[in-house]
Formats: C-alpha cells, sequence, structure tokens
C-alpha cells in the first residue's frame, strides 16, 4: 500500500475531506502554532499536525511525519531567525494538504481532478497534495498517503470546531505533550479518542566521518605550500532540481571561498549518496589543485569542522566556528539567484 496507486475513490474521499477542510475555515481563529497529533491507523505514525493561513497568505494543512517531522517543525518554530537558514525549507518531513490558484497546479493534479469531476473557481481553490522529504523535491503521495491526509483532514475539522469553543484546549501543564486523536476498530467502525502523548525528541544523528586516504595525506603534506588569508567553507542544498533517472531533488553544495580577496576557489553540486566522503575528498582535491592549504579555514556549523577533522588535524590547519561567514553568504546568494533564474 506504501508504494501503490491509489484509487479513484480513495483520491474522492481525500478531494471531500479538503473541500470540507477549506468550507470550515480553521485559519479564521487557529494559528500554526497549535499542534496537535493524529495517529495513522494502518503504521500507528503520529502526525502532527498545523492549521495554515492565519496570515492570508498560504492555507491548508501540514502533516509532519512521526519524530523527524516533529523535530523540524519545531526547530522552524522555535528559532529566533528561521529566514537566516535557508536550508530549512529543504529539510521538511511532512504531508501537505494546500489550497492555491490553478496556474500553481501542475499536469498530474489537473488531469485527476477532470477525471474526478472537480473543477475550482476563485484564488487559492485548488486542493494540492504533495509529500516533502528532507533533500528532495516534493511528490505525489501514494495510497496510504491518500488515506492518512484524509483522516487527517478530517480530524482536523473535528479539533477544529472544539478550539473554537474551547481555545485552551491544547494546553495542558506539566511535560511537554501533544494531544493525539488515536483510532481504533470497533464493530467495523473506527472510532478516535484523545490521548495525551508526550512529545518525542529525536537526537540529532551523529555524523559518520569516514577513513582518510592516509597516503595521500602524507603527500599533501609533503608537497603542498601554506597560502595567505582565511578560507570560509560550508555545504549546504541547493535550490538547483537534479533529476537523474530517479526521483528529482536537491543537491549539496559545497562552496569554499577566499575570505579577503571574496574569490571563490571551489563550488560543486554533489548528490545525497555517499556525500561524506565525497565532501571529504572534495577540499583534499581542492587543496592539491591550489597546490596549497590554508592558513586558516572558518566555518559555522560543526558538522562540517567534524568532516573534515582528520584532514586539518593531519595538516595543521587552524580552523574556527563563527557565527558569520560574509564572502559564502554574499557567494551563496549569487549563486541561488543565478539558479533561480534559469
Amino acid at each position: 500500500m506504501e508504494n501503490s496507486k491509489p484509487t479513484n475513490e480513495q483520491w474522492t474521499a481525500l478531494y471531500e475531506a479538503a473541500a470540507a477542510f477549506k468550507q470550515t475555515a480553521p485559519w479564521k481563529w487557529m494559528y500554526d502554532s497549535k499542534l496537535f497529533g493524529v495517529q495513522d491507523l494502518e503504521s500507528g505514525e503520529v502526525g502532527y499536525c498545523c492549521v495554515l493561513g492565519s496570515l492570508g497568505e498560504l492555507l491548508g494543512l501540514n502533516v509532519y511525519r512521526g519524530a523527524r517531522g516533529l523535530s523540524r517543525y519545531l526547530e522552524m518554530y522555535e528559532a529566533e531567525h528561521p529566514e537566516k537558514d535557508p536550508d530549512m525549507p529543504y529539510k521538511q518531513d511532512l504531508l501537505v494538504a494546500h489550497f492555491d490558484d490553478r496556474s500553481f497546479m501542475e499536469p498530474e493534479d489537473l488531469k485527476r481532478a477532470k477525471v474526478l469531476g472537480y473543477s475550482f473557481k476563485g484564488k487559492k481553490a485548488w486542493p494540492w497534495f504533495r509529500r516533502y522529504e528532507p533533500g528532495f523535491y516534493p511528490r505525489q503521495i501514494n495510497e496510504s498517503e491518500v488515506v492518512f491526509l484524509t483522516q487527517a483532514l478530517m480530524q482536523a475539522i473535528e479539533m477544529a470546531k472544539r478550539l473554537k469553543e474551547n481555545p485552551a484546549m491544547l494546553e495542558k501543564a506539566g511535560n511537554q505533550v501533544c494531544l493525539v486523536r488515536v483510532p481504533s476498530i470497533q464493530e467495523e467502525q473506527i472510532t478516535w479518542e484523545d490521548v495525551w502523548q508526550e512529545i518525542p525528541l529525536l537526537k540529532p544523528a551523529a555524523i559518520q566521518v569516514p577513513p582518510v586516504d592516509e597516503l595521500r595525506l602524507k603527500k599533501l603534506k609533503k608537497e603542498v605550500r601554506r597560502l595567505g588569508g582565511v578560507w570560509e567553507g560550508d555545504y549546504f542544498f541547493s535550490p538547483a532540481i537534479i533529476q537523474e533517472g530517479g526521483r528529482p531533488y536537491y543537491p549539496q553544495t559545497v562552496l569554499w571561498v577566499h575570505q579577503e580577496s571574496g574569490q571563490i576557489l571551489a563550488g560543486e553540486f554533489f548528490p545525497h549518496q555517499g556525500f561524506e566522503k565525497a565532501f571529504q575528498d572534495h577540499f583534499m582535491t581542492l587543496l592539491e589543485k591550489l597546490d596549497a592549504v590554508p592558513q586558516e579555514i572558518q566555518v559555522k556549523r560543526i558538522e562540517v569542522l567534524q568532516l573534515l577533522q582528520p584532514v586539518i588535524d593531519y595538516l595543521k590547519i587552524p580552523a574556527a566556528l563563527t557565527k558569520d561567514l560574509p564572502g559564502l553568504e554574499e557567494a551563496r546568494q549569487a549563486m541561488a539567484e543565478f539558479l533561480r533564474r534559469k
């Protein structure tokens, strides 16, 4: 069911649930900070839901999948300046049911609506369903996701009506908890109940630092010279979309900039798989190409240092963590703007 194609009956149920949700218009009294859960009857996973639209810009429902999805929501919601993390949109893990203009729809969305006999008029009238996963371009949803999103929309309507009567119902003192709508089957009917559950805390995944080629390091140490100045380095998701036979994805971009001159020393795209090793190798290749090592490297994320640690320790390259990388940020913004115009 996970990868199977939804039936027309399942799509119809989803479109009907989306229409009922839009007619309810819960964004008139709910904010995206009002988080509640809906448990998937099939998998048991909890989707953490928030209603969008209080500002009148983006209308719909976001369903963050499990602990990983919730961690991304909390990271974005609790950040003082989430807009300063350009990677944030590419790290989300959720299902969405949004409403937008017809011009925003892709051909598959329009074809499906036509087959099912739906047509929508006006601004932000067309329902749009997608699955977001970290690093990948949003895809069409499969059968199990259609079924779960239908359930989530219907439970969101129920929660919205109750919140309108009791705005404080999602607030509870004590441990960090979330009200979750939990389904069960009784006499062949699905029934739902409220259960307060602790919010799952996802520990950051440990960086897997690959082993380095010691012979290559020895050769580098013997042959390369020191180069004046500081190098700023980072890796991040690119807005460019890559499709090489499989699912479209946002590649990791590696960027190195000479701080004093602002010169871009290297900029390259890499796929997700095997990126840690590729990042390490790319840095050594840059040293070999320039026949030099920097007096210092500056990065703003500990993950970058961890991946490079075996190399910079062996070559005795000083490294520093800093909040600002002005040269790299300028180069990054210029690269992003160029890619958006293509």
